[in-house]
Formats: C-alpha cells, structure tokens, sequence
C-alpha cells in the first residue's frame, strides 16, 4: 500500500502518445516529443494514461533506429497493444533529466504559416488557429474545406519562423 500511495502522490510529465501497433508481436509505434527521447531510453517503466489514470508499463524493448518502437511487458499481440492505440504516454517527472514546457508561441503568430508533415511534405497554409479545452487547432484550407490540425507538442517536431513553417508527424488520416 505505501508504494501505491507513493506513486499516487508522484508527478507525472506526458511525452507523447502510441500512434498504432507495428507488426503482430505487441509493438506499437511512438509520437514522443524529441526532449523527452534520452530520458526515455533510461526508463524501465512507462506510463499510459487510462481513463484519467497514470496506469505503469514495464518497456521489454525500445528501438530508435527508424521510428520510435516499443515493446510493453503484457501486450503480446497487436490487438491488446491497439486497445492503448492514440493514448498519451508519461514518465515521471522525477525521471526527467531537464523539465521544460515547450510553449508552442503565441496563436496569431502561427497564421499563414505552412504545416509540413515529415511523411507527406506540405499539408497547407493555416488561415486561423481555435482554441479548444486543452489544445490549439491550424484551420487549413485543403480542396476548398476547412480540416483542422491538432497543435499538439507531441506531434510538431519544429517550429521555424523564419520559414514559416510547422514541421509535424501527424497520424495517418488525419487529412
């Protein structure tokens, strides 16, 4: 009971996401923010956040070669690692070996800016940005239809103002 009490009272700082199942052995790939990919190598456990809950995972493997994969004690098929498919992923904050917020910038700022993402190159031009509860959106204007983008910190790999672009790693259908 004094570890789940321990645990309970711990801090947590989210990383990113699984983004989908990779092959039929339980392998799931990652949408991590790159600061947070050196401490997540250090790690024996990982965090999915269940239904409000921080819910720990023991990492059997993790490979970086291409994209981010990994392999979760448990989750031996590619229908049980599906179920945590778009969930968010956290360590504890404790385990981080340099804590930042990575504001994204100022809303206004990022109109006319062009998203890229880094599968597909350039999604668009965005013509407003909404706030909703907890998140920004890019309103781009694709075929004559408003399609909203989530500016979500796990999936902007960079921001170059300069260029006036957004580079992404969006999810597949997105768009």
């Amino acid at each position: 009971m004094g570890e789940f009490k321990r645990l309970y009272q711990e801090k947590f700082t989210e990383i990113g996401l699984i983004r989908r199942s990779h092959g039929y052995k339980g392998h799931a790939k990652l949408s991590i923010v790159d600061s947070y990919i050196e401490d997540l190598k250090k790690q024996e456990f990982i965090f999915i956040e269940i239904d409000g809950y921080k819910v720990p995972f023991r990492i059997e493997e993790l490979n970086d070669e291409k994209d981010l994969i990994i392999k979760l004690k448990g989750c031996e098929s590619s229908e049980a690692i599906s179920k945590y498919q778009l969930l968010t992923l956290h360590l504890l904050t404790s385990n981080i070996s340099l804590v930042e917020e990575r504001p994204l910038t100022k809303p206004h700022a990022l109109i006319d800016m062009h998203i890229h993402d880094i599968n597909e190159g350039d999604i668009g031009q965005i013509i407003r940005v909404d706030e909703y509860p907890k998140q920004l959106m890019a309103i781009l204007l694709i075929d004559q239809k408003e399609v909203m983008i989530p500016l979500h910190k796990t999936l902007i790999k960079e921001i170059s103002h300069d260029e006036q672009i957004i580079k992404m790693d969006l999810p597949e259908g997105l768009f």
